[in-house]
This record gives structure tokens, sequence and C-alpha cells, in this order.
């Protein structure tokens, strides 16, 4: 019996050295295969020198493409103006952001996947080669990626300052990642200083600009700056949802419908529209300057799908389905979710009058917030719009003091915010706005509403930042958030941030002892297997 446990045992053993063997052999063949297009693995012999800069080379491609992929990542906040500006420029509604994000991961996923070959080369000891037709392949996707960024500098700047709000957000799991990583790599990086010691050349200068290089890592929080980084008691309350055309996500832009939306669903603070007056003095509701993405026009008056919206009458405007195209378009993916009764009532849409918007706003007991288009030049209104609209809302029977006319500091039209049941000073801004800013503000007596915050870590960063509300397409996501995503005392902060520094620093030293002294035992051992050999000889 005895002897049978030991052929058994003999035998498994011999059996995954040769699994392994073998699984070395296909891990070699399959890499050789995708990175260098041979069947053929060559000698274990150095790198040649070109295929080390182009190793360099796809290194730098990976982290140019993996910028671009995290701009595009971060910047989903503004998904929909962004498709919106190639609306207004081009006549074009199709999803263009989301094609440039998927378009990204591909030119990352490709530079990536080679670089991860690159480096089984390497653990298997095998020389590199990259192929001619990735080289080139690298080359093209390169320049595509440049490309893009720079056509998003000059076309879409209104992208850019997401980066640092990014950075204020994910900085610090930012940071405890690459602190991971870094500890992590140490261990290859470790076993390289080993071998280069092994061949007689100095690693302590190395060691000790590595670990600067780590202790300079581990310094970075001295740099992040995030507003969710305060005392429990400095956390205001939530930010007030003002819903942007309504409920714009669930329900037609600018319509009753997604008015009603807004105040059932979301029990917004507010709503926000955009005003333009018709040739025959009516203010009415809509945000594009023509007709054709957001009605029938082309139906009902085939002639002027071009002509901009000031020139028709109120009678044409309420002729007009604002609702269909929400159905056929499905432009933010929930159109599958509403039931048969809302598809009948979006179906009837029409253009709102500014008075029925009013007259919802009253009922509810809530603000409105609205943009006051200017008419085109020649218009009967172009002139006195502003003195034209305070006339109609006295009319309508608001006070002077419930409505505030403010200038709007990226267009030629007004911010009018009716205040009717909050007597407060509101400033209208971008969400490009500083925190110091708001703070100001705040101090002077005057909220800040900050448009448009769509996603829930941006609504976060300006919830720790003391905004007073924020202007959103969705405001049925962020109702339901009843704290920040995260908020982290300083105290807190500056705990985990040492810990988890102390941690990777004890890792990688006994990570940088273990590989030198097992290099030195090897070099130690080889060296005496070369005595003997040359004692029996």
């Amino acid at each position: 019996m005895t002897q049978v446990i030991k052929y058994v045992s003999a035998f498994l053993l011999w059996s995954l050295g040769m699994v392994k063997m073998g699984c070395k052999r296909c891990c070699t063949v399959f890499a050789t295969i995708f990175y260098g297009c041979r069947c053929k693995h060559h000698d274990k012999r150095p790198t040649a020198l070109c295929e080390r800069s182009w190793f360099i080379f796809l290194f730098l491609s990976v982290l140019l493409t993996f910028s671009n992929m995290y701009l595009w990542l971060v910047t989903a906040n503004e998904e929909r103006m962004f498709d919106l500006g190639f609306w207004s420029k081009f006549n074009l509604d199709f999803k263009f952001y989301f094609a440039f994000k998927i378009a990204s991961f591909v030119l990352f996923g490709y530079p990536f996947i080679l670089l991860m070959f690159a480096c089984l080369h390497m653990n298997l000891k095998e020389h590199l080669h990259l192929h001619a037709f990735h080289k080139i392949l690298l080359v093209v996707v390169d320049i595509i990626t440049i490309a893009i960024v720079v056509l998003s500098i000059l076309n879409t700047r209104f992208l850019w300052h997401f980066i640092p709000l990014s950075l204020m957000f994910f900085g610090p799991f930012l940071h405890l990642f690459a602190v991971m990583t870094m500890t992590i790599i140490t261990w290859f990086i470790a076993g390289a200083f080993g071998t280069l010691e092994r061949k007689g050349n100095p690693v302590r200068d190395l060691c000790v600009w590595y670990f600067l290089l780590l202790v300079a890592l581990y310094l970075v929080p001295l740099f992040i700056k995030s507003p969710c980084i305060l005392e429990g008691k400095d956390l205001t309350s939530k930010p007030r949802l003002i819903g942007h055309k309504g409920a714009e996500h669930i329900a037609p832009e600018n319509t009753m419908a997604s008015f009603e939306r807004a105040v059932d669903d979301c029990e917004v603070y507010g709503i926000e529209s955009d005003i333009r007056i018709s040739s025959d003095g009516e203010h009415f509701c809509m945000h594009d300057d023509t007709l054709e993405r957001t009605t029938n026009v082309q139906e009902i008056f085939p002639e002027r799908t071009s002509t901009l919206v000031e020139w028709f009458t109120f009678t044409d405007l309420k002729s007009l389905n604002t609702g269909s195209w929400f159905l056929e378009r499905d432009p933010f993916g929930t159109v599958a979710e509403l039931t048969d009764e809302q598809r009948t009532l979006y179906q009837e849409q029409t253009v709102p009058k500014l008075t029925e918007l009013l007259d919802l706003a009253s009922e509810h007991q809530i603000n409105v917030l609205f943009d006051l288009r200017p008419p085109p030049e020649g218009h009967p209104y172009q002139v006195n719009f502003v003195e034209y609209t305070k006339e109609k809302l006295i009319e309508y029977g608001l006070e002077e003091t419930e409505m505030d006319f403010m200038k709007a500091p990226n267009g030629p039209h007004y911010v009018v915010f009716i205040k009717k049941f909050d007597d407060r000073k509101l400033e209208n801004v971008y969400n490009d706005v500083t925190f110091q800013s708001i703070r100001e503000k705040n101090n002077e007596g005057i909220s800040t509403n900050v448009w448009t915050i769509n996603k829930r870590w941006v609504y976060s960063l300006f919830w720790c930042g003391q905004t007073f509300s924020v202007t959103t397409s969705f405001c049925r996501d962020l109702r339901d958030m009843e704290e920040p995503s995260w908020q982290l005392t300083h105290t807190h902060y500056l705990i985990m941030w040492v810990m988890y520094d102390v941690v990777s620093f004890m890792w990688a030293v006994i990570f940088l002892v273990c590989q030198l002294r097992r290099k030195r035992k090897r070099n130690i051992t080889a060296e005496d297997e070369e005595r003997q050999q040359e004692t029996a000889f």
C-alpha cells in the first residue's frame, strides 16, 4: 500500500510538472502570436534597442489613450449638452457623446492589451518583437486620440473643468489605488534590481531614487483639496432640486407633462425652462431656435422647418405636437419604463404658455427659473423684450419684488427667477464655478444655484461645497440621495492616509530585501556550481 501511494504521488508530481511546463509553453506561444504575429518564439536573447523604444512608445500610448478615456468618463454629466451642441451646429440628432465614449474604450483597450502581452513576454524572459502591423496601428490610434483631444479642446471647452472636479472627488481613492499599485510593482522592480546587482551593477542609488519616488507619492494628499473632506457640522442641508426643462429624462422637455412629473415624481424646489416670445406677443416654453428637433413641424409646416421659432404665432405653435419625438428617439433610454397612459399623454403634448407653467408652480407652491431668450432682429418685441416680459408678469399678478431679472454671463439672454414662495437672492451659475466663490456668496447672503448637475458624484461634490440648489435633468435620480457619496473629516482622512502609507512602505521594504536576498542566494549558488565544475574538470 505504501508503494502504491509512493508511485501515485510521484505520478502526480510529474503530471503537475508537465502541466506547468505545458502552460508556460502555451503562454509563450500565445503571447508570441498576438504580440509579434509569429508562431515560433526565438531563443532567449536581449531585446534590440529599437524594440525597447517601441515598448516605451507603447507605454506612452497607453497613458495617452487612458487620459482620453478618463476625460469621456468623468464628463458624462454634460452628455446631453454635448449632443445638443452637434444639433445646433450640424442639425444632427444623434448620441455623439456615447459614440465618443465607446471609441475611447476601444482606443485604450488595444494598446493596453498589447502592453499586457509585452509584460508577459518579459515575465517569460522572451525578447520583445512587436509586429509591423501593430506598430502602424499604434501610430494610427495615437493620431486619432490626439485629434479627438485637440478637437475637444477647441470645440468643447465646457468639458475640461470636470478634470479638476473629478480629481477633487476621486483624488483620495485614486491616490490609494496608486499607492497599492506601486507597492505591488515594488516586488518586480526589486527583482530587476537584484538582477542588476547579480550582474555587478550598483543598485544602491536606484533604491534610493525609487524610495524617494514612493515618498513623493505618499505626500500627494497634501495637494488634494476636496470639499468633501470637512467636519460633519459643516455639511449643509441637501441642495434643492430645480427640474431642468421639467423632468426631461423621463418626459418630453418643456411640456406640461414634464413639468408635472418634476413636481410629482421629484418633489422639486423649482422648475427651469426656456421662454421665448411669439410673433403675436405670447410667452411660451421652447429651448431650440427652430422647431425641427422637438416638434412635428415638418408635417404641419414643411416649408417653415428652418424658420426661427419666434416668427410663429402662438396659434401655429399650439397646433404642433411636442411629445411624440420623445417616444420615437428615446434620448435618455427611459421610454421602456413608461405606462400606456403616459405614452398616450406624451403623444398629446403641445407647446405650453408661460402662464400655464406659473399656474402649476402656484398650485404646488414652488418657484420658477427661466432663461428669457431675446427675439431675433426685426421682431416686434426685439427691442423691449425685457420690459414687455415684466409687464406681462405684473399683469399675471406678480409683484416686482417677486421677480429677479439677471443678465446671463454666457449669452444675450436673461435669467429670471420667480420667487413668489421663497424671498431670497439667487445667483444662477454654471458648474465651473469655484467652491470658494459659492462660500463667499453665502457669506454675502446670496444663494447659489448651479446648472446643470446630472451625476451623483457631481451632486455630492457641490453638496459638500455648500451649494443651495442645483438645476438637473435627472431630478428623480438625485431625489433619493440622503447624503453625499462620501464625506470624511480631516482627522479620519489623515489616519487613513498615514496608515495606508506606513503599511505600503513596510511591504515595499520587505519586497526589496526579499528579492535582493533571493537574487544574491541564486548568484552564490551559481558561483558554487561553477567552482564545482571547474574542480571536477
